[in-house]
């Protein structure tokens, strides 16, 4: 019987990816991570629910990493007027990274998560686009390796809605609602420059300015603003900039966003990369899928029309079809 080591937060997702690999005959086993002071309160429903079904469960205090490698990245990005991604940064370097761990210390053949999302097991174990286009989080996923990929199941990949998510836990004998699912991002709750405030001794005051015509106003914080922005902006203006070294916020008219190329920092490929073929990219996740093609050599994107606001910090991944096959961030 092969094993496998289900992330569990006690929501729906992970309660029925356990459910599911369960009814597929694998010994399954639960893992809870401690992120924030919270996450207390969701391993014990979490080991209550594996104790509901017959199954052990685990936890592991992450706090110390999570505020290393992913509140305090995230705080400093905005703080240098980025606009950063703090799921993917996660992903990368909190769940999966502790989750494989536990795999290998634990033993388990596999390891599972409640993302909506799927492997396709062929020679690269790419992770592909869940069938559930609406929910897909393929691109919070594009930072696994691949010893990572091949060790992967995600048994929603193939659900088409949340309901059937729900009906599944539900013939189980387990019932969720849209109103118990998990929110944004994790540890923010309200709007990201308070909780930036809040945690920095920055000064983040700034002064607005248009690229061509200077002085508009002030802010006394900096990071509410980024690149594409419209709201709280004197003349239907958008943001150009965030100039950090020099305290402004750099303002214009909408046509000033457009780019044809972007370049990336922390670019990985996972597999060959063609640069005549025309791929796919995403800036973020409920973005559009935008055609470029890739010169990996210098890690830039060159897309085939120009696209609004690529803002420093975000991630950019990279599709070929269903597939993704690179990521970078932004700079």
């Amino acid at each position: 019987m092969k094993s496998v080591l289900v992330a569990m937060s006690s929501g729906a997702d992970s309660t029925c990816s356990a459910l599911i690999l369960l009814e597929k005959g694998y010994k399954v086993c639960g893992i809870t991570f401690i992120l924030t002071d919270d996450d207390f309160i969701v391993a014990d429903k979490a080991g209550k629910l594996a104790e509901k079904m017959g199954i052990e469960h685990y936890t592991r205090d992450l706090r110390g990493e999570f505020d290393k490698y992913v509140i305090t990245p995230f705080v400093e990005s905005y703080i240098n007027g980025e606009t950063p991604n703090p799921c993917a940064m996660c992903n990368k370097n909190i769940k999966f990274k502790y989750l494989y761990e536990e795999m290998r210390k634990r033993s388990f053949d596999y390891m599972a998560t409640g993302h909506y999302a799927r492997v396709d097991n062929k020679e690269y174990n790419l992770i592909k686009k869940s069938m559930n286009q609406r929910r897909d989080q393929s691109f919070f996923l594009s930072t696994l390796d691949d010893k990572m990929r091949s060790s992967l199941i995600l048994p929603l990949g193939d659900f088409s809605s949340k309901d059937e998510i729900f009906d599944y836990c539900k013939s189980k004998g387990y019932n969720y609602s849209p109103s118990s699912e998990s929110r944004g991002i994790c540890f923010v709750d309200g709007i990201y420059s308070d909780y930036i405030s809040k945690h920095s001794d920055v000064d983040l005051s700034a002064e607005v300015h248009h690229i061509d015509e200077g002085y508009l106003s002030t802010t006394d914080n900096y990071t509410a603003y980024t690149v594409g922005q419209k709201k709280d902006i004197p003349h239907s203006y958008s943001v150009l900039n965030i100039d950090v070294d020099n305290a402004k916020i750099i303002v214009g008219s909408e046509e000033k966003l457009y780019k044809k190329c972007i370049s990336l920092r922390e670019a990985h490929f996972h597999v060959q990369i063609d640069t005549v073929k025309i791929y796919s990219v995403k800036m973020f996740n409920w973005g559009y899928l935008l055609k470029a093609r890739i010169d990996k050599a210098n890690a830039k994107v060159n897309f085939l029309e120009p696209v609004r606001a690529p803002a420093r910090g975000q991630q950019a991944v990279i599709y070929d079809d269903d597939c993704v096959i690179g990521y970078g961030i932004i700079i």
